[in-house]
């Protein structure tokens, strides 16, 4: 990937800056207490760097779509969260899926309520042997989730404008795993997730406290919860699966 340099750089952890006169060279993709945040970000919160082979190549996009999304966010109110808060919260949140036992990384996902391209566009950087459809109804943000995917050359990443239920029509049961965060109550997710999923497929639902596993609506169960901290917030992971018919 060219990782959002018009001018390919090696990666330098011995220095926090490069000079050069592009206007595009990233800031935290070059700091080395990013990379560091990133990689004990991943370590405490049990993210397996060896399993999924997440380098320091790998941990330089992460940081190259931070540097992306941060320079927009001065224009369009894409997030609230910037700086180095966002590593935990944007990238290492997204990230935390692969906690769950029954995630490969080969997965067919979609995306819904994208928003800033989050967690779809930092799942496709760090597993990219998975192929990730961003779904999001406003413009802005589709187009923020453009231009990232442009500048990182994310082959396998995919935005697409329109509402969940409306495009769930061309995508029927098209997908492993449809992810979601802060979009929504559970009712409506499962809701709009059901017509994405193929047979045996799943919601995965990241939320706050686990609480949020007490509105899991009929007709679905819950195949995996996982209660874990991190930083100092709580957060709960919930793969929902659709009742088999008897």
């Amino acid at each position: 990937m060219l990782s959002c340099l018009i001018v390919k750089l090696e990666i330098d952890l011995s220095s926090n800056s490069k000079t050069t006169s592009s206007q595009s060279i990233p800031k935290l993709a070059l700091s080395k207490e990013a990379f560091e945040i990133v990689k004990d970000g991943l370590k405490n919160a049990g993210i397996s760097v060896e399993q999924y082979k997440i380098d320091d190549t790998i941990i330089y996009d992460l940081l190259c779509f931070l540097d992306i999304l941060y320079e927009w966010n001065e224009k369009f109110n894409l997030t609230s969260i910037t700086g180095l808060e966002g590593i935990t919260t944007h990238i290492v949140d997204s990230l935390t899926i692969s906690r769950l036992k029954s995630f490969t990384g080969n997965e067919r996902i979609v995306d819904i309520g994208s928003g800033a391209g989050i967690p779809g566009i930092p799942l496709g950087l760090a597993f990219p042997n998975t192929k990730v459809t961003l779904v999001e109804s406003i413009s802005k943000k589709v187009s923020f989730q453009q231009h990232a995917v442009k500048e990182l050359e994310l082959e396998n990443v995919i935005p697409r404008q329109g509402r969940a239920e409306v495009i769930s029509r061309e995508l029927n049961k098209s997908f492993d795993i449809v992810t979601a965060r802060a979009v929504g109550s559970l009712q409506d997710l499962c809701k709009w997730s059901a017509p994405f999923l193929k047979l045996g497929g799943c919601l995965i639902a990241y939320k706050g406290k686990p609480e949020a596993i007490d509105e899991v609506p009929n007709g679905w169960e819950v195949l995996e919860k996982d209660i874990f901290l991190l930083g100092e917030k709580q957060r709960t992971l919930l793969r929902l699966g659709l009742k088999k018919s008897i």
